[in-house]
């Protein structure tokens, strides 16, 4: 059995929590390095020994190992990992060995055990948790991570970082676009903007696509920078000269830097990630409010899949010191794998920037595949205004430098062997409340307010069947479709999922799906698709 099946038997085994995992852990390191730690230390016990005989007291012995054990890190971490790969420098350690054994003749058969040995070894690689149809593209060992670039069969590529992180990948690209698109299209005029991580480069690229845009993207580990070029759609996508990459922690950069933006975007960081807790405080907020000129965006995006609603509450209440006017956007209608952004603004939103897109050809088509290319779509990912977020955040705790609840919160739902997206996405909805007070003053036009209030109505409808449809209850998900394709006719996304349901059910139950169909049909009788495979069902309504 090897290591990580071992320890999945023992989570599987022991309850759900941290002292479980704990546990778990030392299990599994103590199976690993009991009993080369005991040898290491008969070693030492031996050769201490051997020098009293010699000496009358062991201060050299201790001090060369004292020395060993302040140089190692910094030889292995600093020089040999990073230059050389793990499986290099780990061998190191038993050749070292190898060469203090006293007999000449001894010494060389251990030093040709021990090479023998490292030859045979697999390298790193095979630590990588991958699909078996999946290939390792590249893998970067540096000091601070050990980064991976893995590819499906398909062609799709997921960056992982530290074997156990997943910073996106191809096949979530419109969703990583959008991530820039959206609070860059609720500026009315940006030209100067910030990214906070990087991960694989697809959000940060999204800014070539604005005509005079400048964009500074900064990134923690190296190695992850240096990955980007395997996820862009060109290989030149990275060298346009408006594009500045810079190797940084991203607090640090913030006080450091004397630019001012007109958008700060931030990743988003998992919040059991060590230190990611001190990205979500009060003063990191404060400190990219001080870099945002006076019509300045900020949008913090939020990972809801990977945070419970308490954690997200101390976000929101945080982020709500420090930007009081802040709104809740839904980046995607996606429930596994739900994102909300926390913007905050201090001027008006501009419903005209979509349309002045359309002036740009590259940019209306992106914008196009994305779809963002119209305002009501824009605003259809609108979630709740200020006055909703602090009434849902009343009473949270404040996240703070000196007070980090995040970093102490954050490992008790890493540890979940069992999780529900869906519903914490639609929970989180239904305790925000009704969002059309807030959204009126956005969309100040009658006739546009009562599109997007439909479509967001529409939206959330369709949200909670696909909650239902991923417990298998696919009859309330159908219901919920065909109620979200009659609420607006804007909002397709229901429709298209009646669409496609029918379509595979028709080899099945042609029955069942002549009923979907109708049903669809009787909700938007000017729409044609569903009109057309009734007809091919031979069931012309």
């Amino acid at each position: 059995m090897d290591v990580p099946t071992f320890y999945d038997h023992l989570r599987a085994a022991l309850p759900e929590s941290l002292i479980s995992v704990a546990l778990a852990e030392m299990i599994v390191a103590a199976s690993v390095f009991l009993l080369p730690s005991m040898a290491m230390g008969g070693t030492f016990s031996y050769l201490a020994e051997k020098t009293l005989a010699r000496s009358p007291n062991l201060g050299l012995s201790v001090c060369l190992n004292t020395l060993g054990a302040a140089v190692g890190p910094l030889v292995f971490g600093l020089v040999a990992i990073p230059n050389a790969g793990l499986k290099f420098a780990l061998g190191i350690i038993p050749l070292g060995y190898a060469l203090l054994v006293p007999r000449s003749k001894i010494r060389m058969i251990a030093v040709i055990l021990v090479a023998a040995t490292w030859i045979l070894l697999p390298g790193t690689r095979v630590l990588i948790e991958h699909s078996k149809t999946s290939t390792i593209r590249v893998l970067k060992e540096g000091i601070m991570a050990s980064v991976a670039v893995v590819e499906e069969p398909n062609g799709d590529r997921v960056l992982k970082v530290n074997n156990r992180f997943q910073m996106g990948g191809t096949a979530a690209r419109i969703a990583e676009e959008r991530h820039a698109d959206l609070p860059l299209l609720l500026h009315p005029n940006p030209e100067r903007i910030l990214f906070l991580g990087l991960g694989t480069g697809i959000t940060f690229s999204t800014a070539a696509y604005y005509p005079h845009l400048i964009a500074d993207g900064v990134e923690l580990v190296p190695e992850v920078a240096q990955s980007m070029n395997y996820f862009q759609n060109s290989p030149d996508a990275l060298s346009d000269p408006r594009l500045h990459v810079h190797v940084s922690d991203a607090r640090r950069f913030i006080l450091t830097t004397t630019n001012t933006y007109h958008v700060i975007v931030g990743d988003l960081f998992h919040p059991a990630q060590d230190g990611a807790g001190f990205l979500y405080s009060k003063e990191h907020f404060l400190a990219i409010k001080q870099r945002l000129n006076s019509v300045g965006i900020f949008c913090q995006w939020l990972p809801l899949f990977q945070m419970d609603l308490e954690t997200f509450r101390i976000i929101t209440r945080t982020f709500l010191e420090i930007f009081p006017n802040g709104e809740a956007w839904m980046l995607r209608f996606n429930v596994d794998t739900p994102v909300i952004g926390l913007i905050g603004r201090e001027g008006a939103l501009d419903t005209l920037a979509v349309e002045r897109s359309l002036t740009n050809a590259d940019l209306h088509e992106h914008l196009k595949r994305v779809a963002l290319s119209d305002n009501v779509r824009l605003l259809g990912c609108f979630v709740a205004g200020p006055e909703n977020l602090r009434a849902f955040s009343s009473g949270a705790e404040v996240n703070t430098d000196l007070w980090p609840v995040i970093l102490f919160r954050a490992p008790l739902f890493a540890v979940r062997k069992s999780d529900d997206p869906a519903a914490r996405l639609n929970e989180l909805i239904e305790r925000l409340g009704d969002p059309s007070p807030a959204l009126s003053k956005l969309a100040a036009d009658a006739a546009f307010f009562s599109r997007t209030e439909k479509f967001i109505q529409a939206r959330n409808v369709y949200l909670k069947g696909l909650g239902d449809e991923t417990r298998g209850r696919n009859e309330e998900a159908i219901a919920a479709y065909v109620e979200s394709a009659r609420l607006s006719p804007d909002f397709t996304s229901g429709y298209a999922q009646c669409i496609t349901l029918a379509t595979a059910l028709a080899k099945i139950s042609p029955k069942e799906a002549r009923d979907i169909l109708q049903k669809l049909n009787d909700a938007q009788p000017e729409r044609s698709l569903a009109r057309e495979l009734l007809k091919r069902l031979q069931l012309t309504p």
